[in-house]
């Protein structure tokens, strides 16, 4: 996920005034991988420039007596979160921003790490991206514990380029993690669905990729257009074309099935990945207790 902001970023920044402007004006990277592909060919000095370590970076910081980071973004394992806050601290200006991409690790936890190193009012944020912020389509769930909207302009400007954002409750984001952060997997799944049950009517590998990528990219694109100008529902768009004794209602026959249809599917789905972004988080303090 760091190497896709990374690649947006880099694209807003060389070709999208209207992002440009609001991004800051120098992006340190910093990935331990020694020939870690850090994203596309718009990351490049001097807007930006990368590391292969912590200590690296903060020589450099030294030595060209630069100033200190004003934002820390932690892409990283959810272990790894609070060792690498604690090594990079020190380097950060006394109202830096710091955000975590990390799943299972809560604000609350967070704040703990940070009071006990003295970092009292560090800005803290948590963020979850699904994988299309790459092309600037993604959706961007953002948490913080912080009441100051300078602040959260900050950060909901530092992702703009990558779709839409919506602030929630810490709560929430770790319940949407595994509903909208993991959907791309879901939808990925749906797709090969199509692909294969087409495949099965005769239709070509080829014809029938292109007519799922198709059909899922008009239909979001009308249904939103339709509420959005129309405030119709999902539902409603449905009924609109089910028409009785037709295809579509059919096939809805099986997918609106009470017990195994798509609805409560989803319901299970988001409840046992939500329970996994739970797991995460005791067996983070469970180590820790070590």
């Amino acid at each position: 996920m760091g190497g896709a902001l990374l690649t947006r970023w880099g694209d807003a920044c060389i070709n999208e005034k209207e992002y440009s402007r609001n991004l800051p004006n120098f992006f340190s990277v910093i990935d331990r991988s020694p020939n870690a592909d850090i994203g596309s060919k718009a990351l490049s000095p001097p807007r930006f420039q990368a590391y292969a370590s912590l200590q690296k970076f903060a020589d450099e910081l030294s030595q060209q007596k630069l100033p200190a980071p004003d934002a820390l973004l932690l892409a990283v394992r959810p272990k790894q979160v609070l060792p690498t806050l604690n090594d990079a601290r020190h380097l950060l200006a006394p109202s830096a921003s710091v955000i975590s991409l990390a799943a299972g690790l809560p604000l609350t936890r967070m704040r703990y790490a940070l009071k006990a190193n003295k970092n009292l009012s560090t800005p803290l944020f948590r963020v979850m991206p699904s994988i299309p912020v790459a092309i600037g389509e993604g959706i961007i769930l953002i948490a913080s514990d912080s009441k100051r909207e300078q602040e959260s302009s900050y950060v909901r400007a530092l992702f703009a380029p990558m779709g839409r954002s919506v602030f929630c409750s810490d709560e929430l984001l770790d319940k949407g993690t595994g509903l909208w952060g993991s959907a791309p997997g879901y939808l990925f799944q749906m797709i090969h669905a199509f692909e294969t049950a087409a495949c099965e009517l005769g239709y070509k590998p080829d014809q029938a990729r292109l007519l799922a990528f198709q059909t899922l990219k008009g239909v979001g694109l009308f249904a939103e257009k339709q509420h959005t100008e129309k405030n119709i529902s999902p539902q409603e768009l449905v009924a609109s074309i089910a028409l009785p004794g037709g295809t579509t209602e059919a096939g809805l026959s099986i997918l609106n099935d009470k017990k195994t249809g798509l609805v409560p599917l989803m319901q299970i789905t988001a409840q046992l990945a939500y329970q996994r972004a739970q797991n995460m988080a005791q067996e983070i303090a469970a180590e820790e207790e070590k």
